[in-house]
């Protein structure tokens, strides 16, 4: 171990972490931020175990940023004894005692049974509860696997110890008080106005802080912002350091190290809010926001949402770690948030989940018997895997098929490896590079405002070649990925180079070669169908409102437009034409409907979310509903006679928007629960509705019959009874494998009877008997009376059932059918008659 590595509280607890860890047993430890469990703890485990150790960082920086560390203060190189492996990025080799890895990459290794080599596993924290350590968690669990460990500044240690049978182990760290305050500008956490409110908190800290500041950002976005308007007003000695995902390992390095000239103000996301110390901090401001995946329209996308209490508090304990420091929350002291954050996988849609355990080995009836520490939802799960097997990832058991094997070679998560997989070949290409335009987080087509008035025309005639037959935005990207040159066409140049970079290495990983053409409206077309099948959760419609937009105070039409898909709601900017007076092929002028391939998510779990979609990729609405999107509505039915048919008036419909609508033979259940009205009117296999009607009636009377009333010779045997005869008719139609309209002329009226010998026992001239004795309609010289039954008290109540019945009122006692000796009651509305009895 180098000399300069100080004692820190994690080594309080070394001895006996060695211990239980050589002992094979797992460990749950918990310890504060900064106490050196990050660090410490993989080198206690390499000289506890036999073999290498795998330590699993959340993150791609604090992976390869605690490696770096950890080989260091060990006096190692980077690269042998320890090492790092991360998505585009190695260092290791076959003597590496330490590997620090993503979680994918340390779910690859469980699917290619490479952990079992590893003497331990150590998943850091554990607190966030992401759906990939989770799953990384139930899978080292399983028998045979090395012992596994879970560390956490936060989560209740002996609680979990309890749960997954492991030691609890607990470092108390060393950390100083740190005051809290509120700006009470806003309510709660918020993106509105958030540079100014960073800059406006900033810049009176410059001038009184005795040290370095840590600003914690939600995104990579935002820290350039706030760089670009903190940068002129920076004060001598001061400097601007960005810690993030997107920084170069060599810059992240010099974060880490102690600035011996200069004062630093570091902008964050939450990468330093665990696992990795920045020195010097004494001050934080916390805005209070981060990027999390969310299950918005059919998909995981990342909202901009308020952290958790359990967050706040790790953020603000940044600023008491070398001396007493403070934290400025840029919220109201009011906003009272979640205590903790739920588990990721209570809280997505799990197709990648699901589809990454089924690669590892948990597919089928494995997947929910695994040791969970907290089991995915049953629901979702099975949500997850219909949309899988639709995609041909699963079969229909959950278990991985030859090609969800194979698509597992595709750098990409199992929505887009399902896209990219259901394509035809000669689509391939065009998918690859409409996934990869979805790294442009925006318009990768620079303002023109900087240049000179002869490059802006030079520029803008360039765009109008390039785009004019872009007929849409998926389009006007393709051609930028394709064609676009960054100067000719003033480019985000690094923004091009990230998305070719992408398509290409998709379209290595399918074997497929560039297509440097511009995709035709046929293929387009093409594409759009390949979506929908694929996809369903992307159609989407515009809303009703919105084609008859309401003019704004200010005269003008509204901006954005609303679409939906029946569950969600987006807003949309509508395309523009680069060149306005040229008409590409394929051009929808107002679309209404079509497939929304990006959605961004801003909001928090107490007001909801407001979703701006983009990539809108424009269909007809009947494209939609030839591909089964939406669901059918059946209007108005009429029975034909000559041919004898039913047909219906037919809506299909998404959000209330008819995608189709006109007249059709109806077929399957439609078609039956039709046929079914038809016949209970009397207007189809006449008399079959009268006669169900009747014998449901007589049913009814047997059924309620009391024991003395029942016929000698005849078992007592209760029969079941129908509540509804529309329904009993329906299940009969399907016995009788009534499907199709020409079907109809096959059935006659004897073949929906109600046999009622069978049902009852008792022999037919009985039935007939009792039949007669207890109508379910009696009538009486043009007056018809419905005669309910209420065998078990002994009573008949008859009501009018038609106009003569009503005029003429209660019939002579004289006349009524026999009734077996029941009491007979009259009514009609409040008046009751009683007649006999």
């Amino acid at each position: 171990m180098s000399e300069r590595v100080q004692v820190l509280p994690i080594d309080g607890i070394g001895g006996e972490f060695r211990s239980v860890l050589g002992q094979g047993k797992p460990v749950v430890v918990t310890a504060p931020t900064g106490s050196g469990k990050s660090t410490r703890l993989p080198v206690m485990a390499a000289e506890a175990v036999e073999g290498p150790v795998l330590v699993v960082q959340p993150r791609r920086v604090a992976a390869r940023s605690l490696a770096e560390r950890v080989a260091e203060e060990q006096g190692r190189t980077l690269g042998r004894e320890v090492g790092y492996a991360v998505r585009f990025d190695e260092q290791r080799c076959a003597d590496t005692r330490i590997l620090f890895v993503t979680p994918g990459v340390a779910l690859r290794l469980f699917a290619e049974g490479e952990v079992a080599r590893f003497g331990a596993v150590i998943i850091d924290e554990f607190h966030e509860r992401g759906w990939q350590t989770d799953l990384l968690a139930a899978l080292a669990r399983a028998p045979a696997m090395p012992p596994l460990v879970l560390t956490s500044a936060t989560v209740d240690g002996v609680r979990l110890a309890e749960e997954i049978g492991a030691v609890a182990l607990d470092a108390p760290g060393r950390t100083f008080p740190v005051d809290v305050a509120w700006a009470e500008d806003v309510d709660a956490p918020s993106a509105r106005g958030l540079t100014d409110r960073v800059v406006a908190a900033v810049r009176p800290m410059l001038a009184t802080v005795d040290g370095d500041v840590l600003v914690f950002l939600p995104g990579r976005g935002e820290i350039r912002r706030v760089r670009d308007a903190l940068g002129p007003v920076l004060l001598p000695g001061w400097e601007l350091v960005e810690v993030h995902g997107g920084v170069s390992p060599e810059k992240l390095q010099r974060a880490f190290r102690a600035s011996r000239d200069l004062r630093r103000c570091y902008l964050a996301t939450n990468v330093a809010e665990t696992s990795l110390t920045l020195p010097g901090v004494v001050q934080v401001v916390d805005t209070g926001l981060e990027r999390r995946v969310v299950h918005r329209a059919g998909r995981n996308v990342l909202a901009l949402l308020p952290i958790a209490r359990s967050a706040m508090d790790q953020r603000a304990g940044r600023a008491g770690r070398v001396r007493p420091g403070a934290c400025l929350r840029l919220w109201s002291r009011r906003w009272r948030p979640r205590p903790q954050e739920a588990p990721e996988l209570e809280r997505i849609a799990l197709d990648e989940p699901v589809y990454r355990a089924a690669l590892a080995g948990l597919d089928g009836e494995a997947l929910m018997t695994a040791p969970w520490v907290t089991p995915p939802p049953a629901f979702a799960v099975d949500e997850a895997r219909e949309r899988l097997h639709r995609a041909g990832l699963l079969d229909a058991r959950g278990h991985l098929t030859e090609l969800g094997r194979s698509a597992a070679r595709l750098p990409v998560d199992a929505h887009e490896a399902r896209l990219l997989t259901a394509a035809p070949e000669a689509l391939r290409p065009l998918f690859a590079d409409l996934l990869a335009s979805l790294t442009f987080r925006r318009e990768p087509l620079l303002p023109l405002d900087g240049l000179r008035a002869d490059q802006r025309e030079d520029v803008a005639h360039a765009r109008r070649e390039l785009l004019r037959d872009a007929a849409h935005e998926p389009a006007h990207r393709v051609h930028v990925l394709r064609a676009g040159d960054a100067r000719r066409h003033h480019i985000d140049r690094r923004a091009l180079e990230e998305a070719r970079r992408v398509a290409r290495q998709l379209r290595d990983a399918l074997g497929v070669r560039a297509d440097r053409a511009l995709p035709d409206a046929a293929t387009w077309a093409q594409a759009g169908d390949v979506l929908l099948r694929t996809w369903p959760e992307a159609a989407f419609v515009l809303r009703a409102r919105a084609k008859d937009p309401k003019p704004s105070r200010r005269g003008r039409p509204p901006a954005t437009q609303p679409w939906t898909n029946g569950d969600v709601e987006v807003e949309l900017l509508p395309f523009v034409l680069q060149d306005a007076d040229h008409v590409p092929d394929g051009w929808i002028a107002r679309p209404e409907a079509g497939v929304l391939m990006d959605i961004a998510w801003i909001g928090d779990g107490a007001t909801g979310f407001t979703g701006r979609g983009s990539l809108l990729l424009p269909l007809r609405p009947e494209r939609l509903a030839a591909a089964g999107i939406g669901e059918e509505v059946i209007g108005e039915t009429r029975l034909l006679k000559r041919p004898l048919r039913i047909v219906g008036r037919m809506e299909r419909r998404l959000a209330e928007v008819v995608l189709e609508h006109g007249e059709a033979p109806l077929r399957g259940e439609a078609l039956r629960a039709a046929a079914a009205s038809f016949i209970l009117e009397g207007r189809l296999y006449r008399p079959a509705g009268e006669a169900l009607l009747d014998a449901l009636h007589l049913l009814g009377v047997i059924r309620d019959l009391p024991s003395p009333l029942w016929p000698d010779g005849v078992p007592e045997r209760r029969p079941e009874v129908p509540d509804d005869a529309a329904a009993w008719l329906e299940a009969r139609l399907a016995e009788l494998g009534l499907e199709r309209v020409d079907e109809l002329a096959l059935l006659e009226a004897e073949d929906l009877a109600l046999d009622l010998e069978d049902a009852t026992g008792w022999p037919s001239w009985e039935l007939e008997r009792w039949a007669e004795e207890f109508p379910r309609i009696w009538v009486h010289l043009g007056a018809e009376y419905a005669c309910a039954v209420r065998a078990a008290s002994g009573k008949v109540v008859l009501s009018p059932a038609n106009g003569e019945a009503k005029r003429r009122g209660p019939p002579d006692a004289a006349v009524l059918p026999r009734f077996r000796g029941f009491r007979v009651r009259f009514e009609k509305a409040s008046r009751v008659v009683p007649l006999r009895g």
